[in-house]
């Protein structure tokens, strides 16, 4: 919650500054904070969706399981971060 609490507070901070220039200004921050959130958002459901998997894998003892769930979500995770990556930085 605290995590939020701060995002949403950075946001009204963000606006809060540049609402001192002019509306297109403003217009471009808040374009730019609802794409942030798009993606912050999508990116937490699906790391929170391997969640499930590694905790039933862990409760009933299969280690190799668990294994292979946190590989493979790493190599997920990893490919994510990367596509997105290139496509806020390098355009």
């Amino acid at each position: 919650i605290m995590g939020q609490l701060s995002q949403i507070l950075i946001s009204f901070a963000d606006n809060t500054m540049v609402g001192n220039h002019d509306s297109k200004s403003l217009a471009a921050a808040s374009l730019a904070n609802a794409l942030f959130w798009i993606v912050f958002i999508v990116g937490l459901g699906i790391t929170l969706g391997l969640t499930p998997p590694i905790a039933a894998a862990s409760a009933t003892g299969d280690i190799k399981n668990c294994k292979r769930y946190f590989k493979h979500g790493i190599i997920l995770y990893s490919f994510i971060g990367l596509l997105v990556f290139s496509t806020v930085f390098i355009g």
